[in-house]
């Protein structure tokens, strides 16, 4: 079978990659209809510069997600020891005027699957408004229902929060200390 002669030629005449994308960048077929303005770069380089770093952040989750499938061989199903007899443990609960989530909140980390004996609770309370009496309350309640709930109020704020959690430490603690300064509810599971 014989090739025409034409073919050869063109396929020696055909211009490289290189020089079909010089020439493809150099067109100026649509010069007189559009050129980019400063309004279009004002568009172009957020957009573009959101993209790559959404790319970056895709590929980290990749990895992420690769790594865990790499080795989740490795993870331990059971604990290496278990406790003897489970520590003593307080959760304390820095407020400040969330009348209507405190309630929610005790309730919550009154559900915590932890022996009531071993669980003391701390209200730690720093509210300016009429929650402080709420709170009291909703303490001696629980108290009543037999769990160890401490309140505590202070009349400064000194330290806010992370004040609060410093003053209820002064109190007798145990030995571990979760606190919860999140508005969210606790899982059962918590310790």
């Amino acid at each position: 079978m014989m090739l025409p002669a034409s073919i050869p030629l063109a396929l020696f005449a055909a211009t490289s990659f290189t020089d079909k994308l010089l020439r493809g960048l150099n067109d100026k077929t649509f010069a007189a209809i559009h050129q980019l303005d400063w309004f279009d770069w004002s568009l172009l380089i957020p957009y573009f510069g959101t993209l790559a770093i959404l790319s970056v952040y895709g590929l980290h989750r990749y990895d992420i997600i690769r790594t865990y499938f790499k080795y989740r061989k490795n993870a331990t199903k059971e604990p290496q020891i278990r406790f003897a007899q489970l520590p003593p443990v307080t959760i304390q609960l820095p407020i400040y005027n969330e009348r209507y989530v405190i309630e929610r909140l005790i309730d919550e980390v009154t559900k915590i699957e932890y022996p009531k004996e071993l669980l003391q609770i701390q209200v730690l309370d720093d509210s300016t408004d009429d929650t402080h009496a709420h709170a009291e309350a909703l303490c001696e309640r629980y108290q009543a229902l037999g769990f160890n709930v401490e309140y505590l109020h202070r009349a400064n704020r000194q330290g806010y929060k992370a004040g609060a959690l410093a003053e209820g430490s002064r109190q007798p603690l145990a030995n571990l200390s979760p606190s919860s300064t999140r508005i969210s509810s606790p899982r059962p599971t918590f310790c």
